[in-house]
This record gives structure tokens, sequence and C-alpha cells, in this order.
């Protein structure tokens, strides 16, 4: 990579923490120190924050576990139903609905290092419930 190619992608973004209503806008995988990720990137909407987005970060695995943080979301994304054994679990789940999620803020960087006001950002914490879809 050279110097050309490093472009500062933007801060994430800030809002207050609390219970907000949002839509899931799109999803990506990446990795993070070796370990597998889903990003389920959603957009706030019926409040003062619409067309603001955040993230809900994922660890993943091959065979999700009962417990997993993506095993209870998809299941509230499904209605309750839980997966059977080798049902495949995508993400698509998530499209067409409007949830209800928690939002906190990220005050501590990767190595636990405290981020300065300006630096910290907001994440979804939680998946609450699910409206319409």
């Amino acid at each position: 990579m050279r110097e050309a190619d490093i472009i500062f992608a933007g801060n994430y973004e800030y809002i207050p923490e609390g219970e907000y209503e949002a839509i899931v806008k799109n999803y990506n995988f990446s990795e993070y120190y070796a370990r597998k990720k889903l990003f389920l990137w959603f957009r706030l909407i019926n409040n003062k924050y619409e067309e603001t987005e955040i993230f809900m970060p994922f660890n993943m695995s091959k065979n999700m576990r009962r417990g997993a943080k993506y095993y209870e979301a998809w299941i509230l994304a499904n209605r309750g139903i839980k997966p059977k054994k080798n049902d495949r679990m995508s993400p698509k789940i998530f499209s067409n609905k409007v949830f209800k999620i928690k939002v906190r803020t990220v005050v501590s960087g990767s190595k636990q290092n405290k981020l300065s006001r300006e630096d910290q950002y907001s994440v979804v914490n939680e998946i609450l419930d699910v409206y319409v879809g």
C-alpha cells in the first residue's frame, strides 16, 4: 500500500444513549484482530437523529451457538423462531423490518485506552424489539 492509498474514512456518529427506532440499511463482514465480524448498519428513523447511521458488531463463527449475541438477535428478527440444527442464519433476516434498538457510547479504544470526547461514538448495543416486517 502506498501513502496515497491511505484515506481518512471519517468518524463514526455520536448520538445520546437511549432507545431508538431503526431499520437495517445494510451489513458487511470484516476481520478484526483475526476474528470474523459482522456489522449490521442501522439507520435511525422517527426521531431527531433520523438518517443517522450506526452499527452493531457481532463476533461470528461458522457454527453459531446458543447465547451468542448474533444468535439472540437473529431469533428476535425471525419473530422468535429458533433455527434448527444446520439451518443457515443469514443476516438478510434483518431486512425490511423496523427495530427498537438500544444505543450506547463507546468510550474506550480497542486496547482499552480512554477515548477523548470528540473520538467517542455510538453503537447499537442491543436489539430490543421488532415492530414491523
